[in-house]
This record gives C-alpha cells, sequence and structure tokens, in this order.
C-alpha cells in the first residue's frame, strides 16, 4: 500500500496493477496469508480485509492510523496505530496495539503520551515476530510474550522497522541511521551510518543478506549487507 488515499497496488508476476473499487482512506501497511487473506492498514482507524473477491471495512474503535500488521497465522493477527488529538496548548499523542480475534479487532493494550518525559509501554512503528514472539519497535524495541511487554533498547533510540530469519537472527533500524542486529546472544549496533543518515525506514532480511532503505539526506538509498561465511554477525 501507498500514503494515497484508495491507493493499493498489487504485483501479478509480470507488472503492477492498481487495486480498483476501493473506498478507504489513506492506507500504510499490509499483511496476509495469501492472496485471498490481506490484510491492509488504514488511516481512521480502518483496516481493509481481502478475501480475493471483496474488499470489507473492518473497525478498531479508533482513529488511529494503522501503521503495522502482523500475523502468526490466520487466527492470531496483531497491529499498532497511533494518533494525536492536535488540541493545543498540549499536542496529546494516543498508541494502540490491537488483536484480531473472531473477525473482530479488539485493543489489547494502549498509551497516551503528553509529555517526552512519560515512558513508552510498546512500540507503535512496526511489528515482526516468529514462533509466538512479538516484537514491536518505535520509540524502543519490546518483545511480547504471555500477554506483557518487556522492553530491550531503551526508549532513546527511535526505531522504524524491524525483520529477521528467526530468533537468532533479527534486525531493527530507525532514526540517526541506527541499525542494530540480534545474533541470540545480544543486540549489536552497527554504527557506520549513525549520525550520517537522517532515519533508516524499512529493512528486510532473506537468508544472508539483509536490505536497508536509508535516508541521507532528501533521497533514498538502499544497503545491501551479506553475511560473512563463518561470522555470527552481518
Amino acid at each position: 500500500p501507498g500514503m494515497l488515499k484508495d491507493f493499493i497496488v498489487h504485483y501479478n508476476g509480470s507488472e503492477w496493477e492498481l487495486m480498483k473499487n476501493i473506498d478507504a482512506p489513506w492506507c500504510f501497511s499490509a499483511w496476509g496469508t495469501s492472496s485471498d487473506n490481506l490484510f491492509v492498514g488504514c488511516d481512521s482507524g480502518i483496516v481493509l480485509h481481502y478475501d480475493g473477491n471483496v474488499w470489507e471495512k473492518q473497525y478498531t474503535n479508533s482513529r488511529a492510523q494503522i501503521v503495522s500488521i502482523f500475523g502468526f497465522n490466520e487466527q492470531t493477527i496483531y497491529a499498532v496505530g497511533n494518533e494525536r488529538d492536535q488540541k493545543m496548548p498540549i499536542d496529546t499523542s494516543y498508541y494502540y496495539f490491537f488483536n484480531y480475534q473472531n473477525g473482530n479487532w479488539q485493543t489489547a493494550d494502549s498509551a497516551k503520551r503528553t509529555i517526552a518525559l512519560e515512558p513508552f509501554q510498546f512500540g507503535s512503528s512496526d511489528l515482526w515476530g516468529i514462533h509466538g514472539l512479538l516484537y514491536s519497535v518505535g520509540y524502543g524495541l519490546y518483545s511480547f510474550q504471555a500477554g506483557s511487554w518487556n522492553q530491550i533498547i531503551d526508549e532513546n533510540i527511535g526505531l522504524i522497522s524491524i525483520h529477521g530469519n528467526n530468533l537468532n537472527d533479527i534486525f531493527t533500524v530507525g532514526l540517526f541511521g541506527y541499525i542494530f542486529h540480534y545474533n541470540g546472544l545480544d543486540w549489536h549496533q552497527y554504527d557506520q551510518f549513525t549520525n550520517e543518515f537522517i532515519y533508516n525506514s524499512g529493512v528486510w532480511m532473506y537468508g544472508d543478506y539483509v536490505f536497508i532503505i536509508g535516508q541521507p539526506d532528501n533521497y533514498s538509498v538502499i544497503l545491501r549487507g551479506k553475511r560473512k561465511k563463518g561470522d555470527n554477525e552481518t
């Protein structure tokens, strides 16, 4: 999906085509198990579900931008979203963690922030998980298991995206060129681009390769890393 109203594109194997007959606000995220079970996170607390033929609007009972959706299977699906009331003199931000049960989105956790000193409880930028262990990033890195959050990386570190191959091979990236990798023992920071990039906005892993979208200035670059044979780090 793209950050335009009604704008969702699909790759059919040879070309990108615009999905038609969609009545929705801006779209920010997508996740699915197949071409007939796709979820798209939108503005105004709306999630679109596609069954292969029809787009159905689902509601989270919020006005949040649904910025990330991730599921372990068709029954266990989560999403995070955020909204601002934009009321002066204090602009309050609201953060939501949703889960999907029996065809309905429910608020599993939420937080409100009015001043910078208030602590975060979970990350509201991106979700990724494996084997039942869910991670969220935003201001800090958090893991979710057995119904509770655990902070892993300090909330002063602004993170945007997370992805991994397995429990012992995970990357997360974010503001000011932050890049962290988990090897099963600890989170190692790669500092080659720290304070040189405005931010790293996306990360994706495949086998021994990792791809990161970075913004050094007012343009984007793609960083490609490859694991050295015999090394635990990439």
